[in-house]
């Protein structure tokens, strides 16, 4: 938490008003400083949770006042833009699509990844893999192309490989 050098101050509602003097235990636990003064009728907060160099706003503390009268003060809950801030970082620092890893590197990825229980999505939601092909259409086109010709060639399946690999070769000197 640091401290806020002038209070941030609101006019809170009623319920905002009922969820601070109800849940102000676990509003403190996040870091929040907050006091109500009823002769202006304005919340006053002193500290407000830093995290990962991100102040968090008075629309924040709002959103988590009453994230807090939604759920009955359910003392488990992170606030949700403590959630979001966590979440952007860990998104932002990850790995990506194109980075370049070694075969140990992937070994570890996939055996992490195995561990998760939402493994093919970042804390967005958002895709974390990728197909890169369809592996029961290989299997079938392995099939289909090995009984037969292809435009009067006879298709090379261990060609097409030694080609891909040769491929993936050159990719990784680039």
């Amino acid at each position: 938490s640091v401290e806020c050098g002038p209070p941030l101050r609101f006019r809170p509602t009623l319920e905002e008003i009922h969820a601070l003097e109800s849940y102000g235990d676990r509003v403190e636990r996040w870091g929040w400083r907050a006091s109500f003064s009823e002769s202006s009728n304005t919340v006053s907060l002193s500290w407000i949770p830093c995290i990962q160099g991100r102040k968090l706003t008075v629309q924040d503390f709002r959103q988590y006042l009453q994230q807090l009268r939604l759920t009955g003060g359910s003392s488990s809950m992170m606030p949700d833009a403590i959630t979001y801030v966590l979440g952007s970082k860990a998104c932002r620092s990850a790995l990506k699509f194109g980075d370049a890893l070694s075969a140990s590197e992937c070994e570890d990825l996939v055996e992490s990844l195995a561990g998760t229980r939402m493994p093919f999505q970042c804390a967005h939601g958002r895709p974390t893999c990728a197909p890169l092909i369809d592996l029961a259409k290989l299997a079938s086109a392995e099939r289909t192309m090995t009984r037969g010709t292809t435009r009067g060639r006879r298709f090379d399946m261990e060609r097409l490989r030694s080609w891909g690999a040769a491929v993936n070769k050159r990719r990784k000197r680039v």
